[in-house]
């Protein structure tokens, strides 16, 4: 064992910490899920082709994501490789890369290590048959890997490979759906279906009133567990079918209950109410990172050409959503919290003077005036937005 931590171990290093993604690196991987997710729908295969630099948006947005500040990926001639390193204790690191080479006619082989130490090639092989039997056991269904990438070529600094997904199923909602806290799928349907009973007696278009509604009942021994349910409740009936893989099967059970009001509102938008919604139900079910940058990742790809452009205005939304569920789902604040939120105002859920932020930036124009993600004039930006939501009255 001491042998293979020596060999294991590093005193340094070997990646740099990476850039912030930009909205051209949320393009290409808003691209290849919508290429999935399109081929999938009509049967057929995916045939993937990324180029390094596609390779190494997606390296980014993984390291982002999964809080690992060093990662970097490419394809650098005919090798496609990802490397990370990994701090571990003491100052010590652990520096790992995996790594393809060559045609593969079915799942291909990954030469990977960690530091000095190289793992047998059988060991990629063991590593996706566990994955693929676990997330089996969670109810995703897989097909054999050799049919899931029947092919797989690097070649010329290019990946291409060929993805076939089971057409016409949920695997992909299933698979984020793996990842998410677990969330009482029964009682979503519960508050989901009281909500919409409520408002097609009594319609009301306010976010507010619903907010109101979804946590007037959060009594009993497990207040965060019933918290955690309103918030994706609430985000199945202000957001829809985009935030039915936080609870696969509660979506299946809502088509049951009366339709949602078409236009909920926050300030008089329906685009805030859902950035809130949604915002919070992410929180509850990844919690707060992974709502935190899916939201800057929204904003940075609508500054693209065309989209709708950064807006810090929907930012507010999320970060307030996201700020809500936080104090709801603490043990030690989550009773205080829902009785709150069942007599909640519209200030509490967006003060007004955040209404009055930037929006509208194309790529161009957020890059000039705040820098770009992570740079100070944003950080600045986001800490006068948390400042307000903090003391949502001043």
């Amino acid at each position: 064992m001491l042998l293979l931590g020596l060999l294991g171990f590093s005193a340094t290093p070997t990646v740099d910490r990476h850039r912030k993604p930009t909205g051209q690196d949320i393009d290409a991987a808003h691209a290849l899920l919508e290429q999935v997710k399109a081929a999938q729908a009509v049967g057929t295969l995916a045939h993937l082709r990324l180029t390094t630099s596609q390779v190494a948006a997606l390296g980014i947005l993984i390291g982002e994501a999964s809080g690992v500040e060093r990662v970097k990926a490419g394809v650098e001639g005919d090798l496609l490789v990802g490397r990370a390193s990994l701090p571990v204790f003491g100052g010590w690191w652990i520096n790992t890369a995996v790594s393809v080479t060559g045609t593969h006619d079915g799942f291909p082989t990954v030469a990977l290590s960690a530091g000095r130490l190289v793992l047998p090639k059988a060991a990629s092989r063991w590593l996706a048959e566990f994955s693929r039997w676990m997330l089996m056991r969670k109810g995703v269904g897989l097909p054999p890997l050799d049919d899931l990438v029947p092919l797989m070529r690097v070649e010329g600094g290019v990946l291409t490979a060929n993805l076939a997904l089971p057409p016409g199923s949920d695997l992909i909602t299933r698979l984020v759906g793996t990842a998410a806290a677990s969330v009482d799928e029964g009682r979503v349907v519960h508050i989901y279906c009281r909500l919409a009973q409520a408002h097609e007696e009594i319609p009301d278009p306010q976010l507010v009133s619903l907010v109101k509604g979804a946590f007037q009942h959060a009594t009993g021994s497990d207040v965060v567990g019933y918290n955690r349910a309103a918030f994706v409740a609430l985000s199945f009936y202000v957001v829809g079918d985009e935030a039915f893989s936080l609870a696969p099967s509660a979506a299946a059970e809502v088509a049951r209950c009366p339709p949602p009001h078409a236009n909920v509102l926050l300030r008089g938008r329906r685009d805030l109410a859902k950035h809130w919604a949604y915002s919070a139900a992410l929180t509850a079910a990844f919690g707060e990172r992974a709502a935190g940058k899916l939201g800057e990742w929204k904003e940075v790809h609508d500054s693209n050409p065309t989209g709708s452009g950064f807006s810090f205005v929907d930012l507010a939304a999320d970060r307030s959503g996201l700020f809500v569920a936080r104090g709801a789902l603490d043990p030690k604040s989550a009773s205080p919290a829902a009785h709150a939120l069942s007599s909640v105002s519209e200030q509490d859920l967006l003060p007004v003077v955040l209404t009055q932020s930037p929006e509208g930036l194309s790529d161009e124009d957020f890059i000039t005036r705040f820098g770009g993600l992570g740079q100070k004039q944003y950080r600045d930006s986001v800490a006068r937005i948390d400042q307000h939501l903090e003391h949502p009255t001043d």
